[in-house]
Parts: C-alpha cells; structure tokens; sequence
C-alpha cells in the first residue's frame, strides 16, 4: 500500500515519506537532547517545550504511522497601494499557502485511502523539519532550515496520522548540505546575524521570523532596514545557492487599492471588512497572521526589498 499512495502524491506533484509511529517518541527523544543540550538559546529551549506535546490523540483509527509530504510553494508578491504609491512586498514560500496546502493534501490523501479503509489526519504537534531530516526527505542548511531535492527550501511540509502499517524505514543522520561547509552567504545575509557557523540551530532569539510573527512592540535592536517580508524573513533562502534554481516560481499576484490598504492599517478586524478585501486575505492565507499586519506594513512601506 505504501508504494502506491507514494505514487498517488507524486501524482499531485508533491513528495512523500511513511514511517513508522515508533519514531514519534523517537522525536521526543531528539527534542529533549536539543532542550538540554548547549546549542540552543534560551528562547529556542521555551519554544520547544511550548510547541510540541508528545501524546498521541484518539482518532477514529489506529495510529500506525506517520505520512510526510512536501509541496512546492511559491513566492507570493503581494502590492499595497498607499500615499498615491504602489508598494510591492513579499511574502515568502510557505507563509501564503500553508492553510491551502493542509486542506487540499489531507483531502487527496483521503480520497485515495479511504476507499481502502485507510486514513490520514493532519497533525499539529509533530516536529516537522526534524522529522522530515530523520525520513530522509530533506536535510539540513547552514540557516536551520530544511531543504528538499528538487525544491530546494521553497515548500510546505504536512504531517499526518495514518493507519497504514509501516513496518520498516530508515532512521536517517542529522546533518546538513555538504555544501554548506565551505559557504558562508546565509551568514553574511541574515540582517540580525542570527546564523552561525558552530551549529543547525539558529539563534532563534535573534530571528527577525520571531518578532514579525508575535504580537507588541519591535524590540529597539531591530533596525527598520531588517524587515524585508510582510511576515518572517527570507533573506538567508533567497541568496542561498541551493535555492538558485527555484528563485522564479510566483504565485498569482495579489493587489490591495488605497482603501483596502487603509482599512488593513487601522485594523480594522478581519470580519469587518469588505468582501473583496476579506477574498484577497484569504488568498495570501493572512487570516493566520492579521494582527500583526498593520503593524508589519508600516515599517515596510519605509523600506525597499532587496
């Protein structure tokens, strides 16, 4: 059964990895050795007992194993206009399709495995990248993010619950690109010099990802010439020469008017504007980071993204 849902996700143009349930306390594992080990900063260890909890949920089905898959995911160029100026920002791979990708994944999955007596669940506390590194479907850059063959770092990763037997697969190393060795580029281009050379994990305290994405103040430390995306950063993927072949894939592009744009600014809720501003969100997946969107356009639309 493996194979040929493996083919069925090929077919959709995304890419796949089954293992085993076992490996999620095998996870657990690799988590608590990074929250007690030395390479992680103070906020990382917080964020990684916050994120993950190692229970499986009751689900109508035997959990038997986990399905991984990945799917290309574009660049979004998203136009504001404001002050009579056409303002274009990016939003980068991952952060305008995720929901979408969620959606429609768990429903091919289904589609095909149901007619078998077989099911997928979404999962929300699974340690993807790692995971994804463990599988053998990616493995690690020099900034701590995941790469794929063939999609360089440009994709979302979805995991779900299945019960599919999985009696076997390979529990791979922990490593990154042979080629990350001997460059340094991520490092020379991440605004916050969050990227180091000792370890795969970032200085996550130091991550521009980290303040866009969280509501309050930016901290005086982040110049406003840091921010370069309507939310995370893409700074040490754009440049990376691992992604040189993926730089051009865009999604269609989305265009606010001066109204939508004021509107978005006083924050107005999200249910409260028109239909049409509310479709055009909805299209970049913004309902998952809003809030934090008039704040994130004012410092950008000082700003000209390189």
């Amino acid at each position: 059964m493996i194979e040929p849902l493996e083919q069925e996700i090929i077919s959709h143009g995304d890419k796949s990895k089954i293992v085993p349930i076992d490996w999620f306390h095998m996870l657990e594992n690799d988590i608590n050795n990074l929250k007690s080990g030395t390479a992680v900063d103070e906020y990382t260890n917080y964020g990684l007992g916050k994120l993950y909890n190692f229970e499986l949920p009751k689900l109508d089905f035997d959990i038997k194993s986990i399905i991984i898959v990945a799917s290309p995911s574009p660049f979004f160029e998203v136009t504001f206009n404001y002050n009579g100026k056409e303002t274009p920002l990016m939003l980068p791979p991952g952060c305008g399709d995720w929901i979408k990708k969620q959606n429609h994944i768990e429903k091919y999955l289904n589609d095909f495995l149901n007619p078998l007596d077989l099911h997928a669940k979404i999962t929300f506390n699974m340690p993807q990248k790692i995971l994804t590194v463990r599988s053998g479907l990616g493995i690690y850059g020099k900034n701590n993010v995941c790469y794929i063959d063939g999609m360089g770092s440009f994709f979302t990763i979805e995991t779900f619950y299945s019960n599919i037997i999985c009696a076997d697969s390979t529990w791979h190393e922990i490593k990154r690109m042979d080629t990350c060795e001997t460059c340094e580029i991520c490092i020379n281009n991440c605004p916050t010099k969050a990227i180091t050379n000792e370890n795969n994990i970032i200085r996550a305290g130091r991550c521009i990802v980290r303040y866009n994405e969280q509501v309050g103040e930016f901290p005086d430390w982040i110049e406003p010439t840091f921010h370069n995306c309507i939310v995370a950063c893409i700074k040490c993927q754009y440049h990376c020469p691992n992604n040189k072949t993926y730089i051009k894939n865009y999604a269609e592009p989305v265009s606010f008017t001066e109204d939508e744009t004021n509107d978005i600014l006083k924050g107005k809720p999200i249910e409260e504007l028109c239909d049409t501003t509310q479709k055009k969100l909805f299209a970049i997946d913004a309902q998952e980071y809003y809030r934090n969107l008039p704040r994130n356009l004012k410092v950008l639309f000082n700003n000209t993204w390189r």
